[in-house]
């Protein structure tokens, strides 16, 4: 009997240990180890990437991210933001008093690039009654436009399915992420409560920022001129546009109308011509981060050629760092290049367009037809 109860307190000491481990394997540090990366400490919404957790809306992180600048055109005019840089491998985490509820109303989307504007009249204008109507003032008039920025609006088929799952051990954490991996490009998350004059933002990030190439998202926006385009016309922040409001840029001649193309270049940079041709494509499109990078790069592969420094120069003065970049025209120019402006050159009541160069020995202006005027 006695050693009988030996072995029964030895089973009890195993059992108890064995709860022991198990209840050890609960708590919030074991659920760290098995989601495989960093947990955050303030609430917020977050990117996983390459193992490093960084803050995108809201919270907190010590990890030093890569921030690039892009230009985007809105309903409420061109301006500057600010992406993180990610690769297409991310996940996210959102950190929340009520995650499922914030994830419910927050969508992802793919940012277009907008070629175009192309603005068609206003119906209300045409017609026996159209006299009666004189056309709002702030409506562009009847044409097309180059555009050639990324468009701060969402296109419903560029919306970024997601799959959620909960973080072990963590009630407040949803990890989530895109249903494939995502390709280089402008990406926006974007979060509506869904109330009257509820929470309403938006949050971009990039990945893989040099290797982005604009042709896949190219789109047209299509408004409304006249009176009908106060109304019709998006004017909300970060809109959904609907099927009449753009059209892809690889849409038949037919289905669009007539305009400035996209070149199909690939934003290369493996050598110095790639880099030196991506760095103007991008500049032409005013990536001007991604321009200035591929500018960089080229200056790297052949210091001694002035062309890289003449494009670094011209993105500088873009951004208007006036000072950096007439240091990096007179660089160019001592290295032979050769500098180059469009203008337009006064004449009577008019001018004639061409374009200005100027070089160590020479100074020229050359018409569009390509004669030399002086």
């Amino acid at each position: 009997m006695q050693e009988r109860g030996v072995v029964v307190q030895r089973c009890t000491s195993f059992l108890l240990l064995a709860l022991f481990l198990l209840f050890a394997t609960a708590n919030p540090i074991s659920a760290q180890s098995s989601a495989n990366f960093p947990l955050p400490e303030f609430f917020g919404v977050y990117a996983v990437d390459k193992g490093n957790l960084i803050a995108l809306v809201d919270g907190k992180s010590s990890y030093q991210h890569t921030m690039q600048g892009i230009e985007v055109a809105s309903p409420q005019g061109g301006s500057q933001r600010r992406a993180v840089e990610l690769s297409g491998s991310v996940r996210f985490l959102i950190f929340d008093a009520a995650p499922v509820e914030l994830l419910r109303n927050l969508t992802l989307y793919r940012i277009p690039f907008g070629r175009n504007v192309i603005v068609r009249p206003d119906p209300l204008q045409q017609g026996p009654l159209g006299g009666l109507y004189t056309g709002g003032r702030n409506a562009p008039p009847p044409g097309i436009e180059a555009l050639n920025k990324w468009l701060e609006v969402r296109v419903g088929t560029l919306q970024i399915r997601v799959l959620s799952k909960p973080v072990p051990g963590q009630q407040q954490m949803i990890e989530f992420v895109p249903e494939s991996p995502l390709q280089p490009g402008i990406y926006a998350f974007n979060y509506t409560s869904g109330e009257i004059r509820g929470k309403h933002w938006w949050q971009y990030f990039a990945i893989e920022f040099t290797n982005i190439n604009p042709i896949g998202v190219c789109v047209d926006l299509v408004l409304m001129g006249g009176f009908g385009g106060r109304m019709d016309n998006p004017s909300s922040d970060f809109p959904l546009l609907r099927n009449d409001q753009y059209r892809s840029c690889d849409a038949p001649s037919g289905d669009r109308p007539s305009g400035p193309t996209v070149e199909t270049t690939s934003l290369s940079c493996n050598n110095y011509s790639s880099c030196l041709q991506s760095g103007m494509t991008s500049l032409k499109y005013r990536m001007l981060s991604q321009s200035l990078s591929h500018f960089q790069k080229a200056s790297e592969f052949d210091p001694a050629k002035g062309d890289a420094w003449a494009g670094i120069g011209a993105v500088q003065f873009e951004m208007g760092q006036y000072q950096d970049a007439w240091a990096m025209f007179d660089k160019a120019l001592q290295l032979g290049s050769t500098l180059s402006a469009d203008v337009c050159r006064e004449r009577g009541l008019g001018c004639d367009k061409g374009s200005f160069r100027l070089s160590i020995e020479d100074v020229a202006f050359v018409d569009v037809k390509g004669n030399r005027v002086f």
